[in-house]
């Protein structure tokens, strides 16, 4: 059956028709039940294309391309000597473009508070390797999210201002950070909120190589003067009625609402972590077939490591009020076609491709190469199963399949 829903205007919050009930696994009595990914018919979830479980919270992922570790990375190449931390795809003129955060002087994610940058890739289909093209955001520029504007063009969303603000460690060879380098690990990643960063301006083009202009975002504070938006990891979704809604981490997430994908943006409400996670980050918003705002991230269980990254669903039929699918969206592991999987230490930033019904084709994520099942030999050196430990923080970007 169907369901109205209200989306928040700007300036004036309405409240969904729907009334939110709490989540059963065994049973539905509305849509909001099946986490608006599928219909409730009969006490039952009828999940659509790309989503499965009792309440229509898991990604249905497919294998990779082959049985082999590695099979799956899309950036860098296998050998490059690279490391990348997730990016997501946009197709235009033909072509498949990533946009991509790139570690700088063949060093490893432990690096990625100061040679992080944001990097555009190509290729032919959406799941081939992408070959490096020219740089979007210099360094220091962190969790690039291309998304598509209103009126058409690639916005390249990231955290960081594109300035060289503390030197870039150099001294790497194989993406992977020397355990002498001198560099500080970042340990606070994807753990706790630190510090929010300042995100001044947001590049974007009609060109997917560019040239980039620069949209200036504005936030309200609570005194209601405009200025600059302190926020960590933005993504942004626009609603049917004009407004753009952006999640960003804070406990949990923090929303906020503004009549242009400019701004000024002002803080609506909150999503608290699942009473079941420690922490959650690294959201990614989208509008759903039936209706309202949908947010993907990745969580992690436990306080300290190893960690205990995967997927996490909140969904909200107006923008105000949101509840979490029960289960896990997607695991640390990626699956291959003879029923191995590959379970890698970390698995985050998750970005979805989606077809042109709507629904999810591919999950896009940054993973540490390193494996908990399915160890490499140079693993052996590793003081601790953590993605940004040097020598040990190789990280690639890699794509999985989502099945109908």
């Amino acid at each position: 059956h169907s369901t109205s829903f209200h989306f928040i205007m700007f300036g004036v919050a309405v409240a969904a028709v729907v009334t939110l009930v709490a989540s059963s696994v065994d049973s539905c009595q509305t849509d909001m039940d099946c986490s608006l990914n599928g219909q409730c018919a009969a006490n039952v979830c009828r999940c659509d294309p790309g989503w499965k479980g009792a309440d229509c919270g898991i990604l249905n992922l497919g294998p990779t391309q082959s049985n082999t570790v590695g099979s799956g990375q899309i950036y860098p190449a296998l050998g490059s000597n690279t490391s990348s931390w997730g990016g997501g795809i946009v197709f235009r003129d033909g072509q498949y473009h990533l946009y991509v955060s790139e570690m700088a002087n063949h060093c490893g994610l432990a690096t990625w508070g100061t040679n992080s940058f944001v990097r555009h890739a190509v290729s032919e289909t959406v799941d081939g390797v992408y070959r490096p093209a020219e740089t979007v955001i210099e360094a220091w520029a962190h969790n690039a999210m291309p998304w598509i504007t209103p009126d058409g063009d690639i916005a390249v969303w990231h955290i960081g201002n594109g300035n060289e603000s503390k030197p870039l460690v150099s001294g790497c060879t194989n993406g992977t950070t020397p355990a002498k380098s001198g560099a500080r690990a970042q340990k606070g990643l994807g753990r706790r909120v630190g510090t929010p960063v300042p995100v001044a301006a947001v590049p974007y083009s009609s060109n997917p190589a560019g040239p980039w202009r620069w949209m200036n975002l504005t936030c309200t504070a609570n005194d209601g003067t405009n200025g600059v938006c302190i926020l960590d990891n933005p993504t942004p979704v626009t609603l049917p009625n004009g407004t753009t809604l952006l999640a960003h981490r804070a406990h949990g997430f923090g929303i906020l609402a503004a009549p242009h994908w400019g701004g000024p943006y002002r803080e609506v409400t909150d999503v608290p972590p699942p009473e079941d996670e420690f922490s959650c980050e690294d959201g990614f918003l989208f509008l759903g077939k039936h209706g309202g705002v949908h947010l993907l991230c990745h969580c992690n269980g436990v306080q300290g490591y190893p960690w205990d990254d995967h997927g996490r669903h909140a969904y909200s039929a107006d923008g105000i009020e949101w509840r979490w699918s029960t289960e896990r969206t997607f695991p640390p592991a990626l699956t291959h076609p003879d029923g191995t999987n590959t379970s890698h230490i970390s698995r985050q930033r998750p970005q979805l491709v989606f077809g042109a019904d709507g629904a999810p084709t591919h999950l896009v994520s940054g993973i540490a190469v390193a494996s908990t099942n399915r160890p490499l030999p140079w693993q052996q050196g590793c003081k601790s199963l953590d993605a940004v430990a040097k020598p040990c923080d190789l990280t690639a970007t890699v794509i999985q399949s989502v099945l109908p």
